[in-house]
C-alpha cells in the first residue's frame, strides 16, 4: 500500500513490495527478543534474496525464507520442484510471518501449506501465523471462480474463516469516498471522507461487513444522513 489513503493499483506491483517490506520490518522488530524463533516468507525466491541483500541484512538473526519458487513451467501449473515451504520450518520456531503474498495466488496457496504445517505440530497452540498485507478480500469475494481456481475456492472456505483480521484498512474512492477500518479488539469502524479531507466515523459494527455493504449501503446512506444534518 503505498499509504494509508491509497487503494491497489495506486502503485506499480514492484513498488508496493518495497513499501510493504518497509512496513514489515517496522512490525517486525517487535519479535527481535525472539528472533532465532522468527521466520519471515517473502513471495518467492528473487524478493526474498532482493531483502536479504538489502533493508534487512541488519535482520540476520531472523531466518529470512520463501513461499515460492517460480519457473516456467510453474507458470502453466506444472511443479517439478516439489518445493514446500513448509519444509524450511524448525521445531522451536514460534513465530511465522507471510510477507504481502499478494502478486501470485500460488503464494496464498504456500502460506496455507506453512499454516497446515503449523497446525500439525506437537505445540500448535504456542505458535504463531501473521498473514501480512496480502489481498484477503480477493479470496472473500468472486474474484477467483472455482472453476479455474479450485485451491483458492478451498482457501475462501478453510483459511478465511479462522483468521482474525487484527489491523485493516481498505479506502473507498470516487463520490462518497471513505475507509473500513479496524484495530483488534475492536468493532468494524466505517469512515467517510468529506470534501476538505475530514474522516468522520458513520458506522461500527462487531462483525465484518462486505467492501459491497460499505461502498453500496452503508457509505451512500451515511453520505445522505450527514447532507442533511448539514
Amino acid at each position: 500500500m503505498a499509504s494509508l489513503t491509497a487503494v491497489q493499483g495506486d502503485e506499480e506491483g514492484a513498488n508496493e513490495m518495497t513499501r510493504s517490506s518497509e512496513y514489515l520490518r517496522q512490525f517486525a522488530r517487535m519479535f527481535l527478543d525472539e528472533a532465532d524463533k522468527t521466520r519471515v516468507f517473502f513471495p518467492d525466491v528473487k524478493e526474498a534474496k532482493l531483502q536479504s541483500e538489502g533493508v534487512w541484512s541488519d535482520f540476520s538473526s531472523i531466518h529470512l525464507d520463501y513461499l515460492t519458487k517460480p519457473s516456467g513451467l510453474l507458470d502453466i501449473g506444472i511443479d517439478l520442484s516439489g518445493y514446500d515451504p513448509a519444509g524450511k520450518i524448525r521445531p522451536e520456531e514460534r513465530v511465522f510471518i507471510s510477507a504481502y503474498p499478494s502478486f501470485d495466488p500460488r503464494e496464498l496457496v504456500a502460506t496455507d501449506k506453512v499454516w497446515k504445517h503449523i497446525q500439525g505440530s506437537k505445540d500448535a497452540d504456542g505458535k504463531t501465523l501473521v498473514i501480512f498485507n496480502a489481498e484477503l478480500c480477493r479470496l472473500r469475494s468472486d474474484y477467483f471462480p472455482a472453476l479455474f481456481y479450485p485451491a483458492m475456492a478451498r482457501l475462501s472456505k478453510e483459511m478465511i474463516p479462522v483468521i482474525e483480521t487484527v489491523y485493516y484498512v481498505h479506502n473507498f474512492k470516487g463520490v462518497g469516498s471513505g475507509v473500513l477500518f479496524r484495530a483488534y479488539p475492536g468493532p468494524w469502524e466505517v469512515y467517510l471522507r468529506l470534501s476538505d479531507g475530514t474522516m468522520v466515523l458513520v458506522h461500527e459494527q462487531e462483525d465484518r461487513p462486505t467492501l459491497k455493504e460499505v461502498s453500496l449501503e452503508i457509505l451512500p446512506r451515511s453520505i445522505r444522513t450527514f447532507s442533511q444534518k448539514r
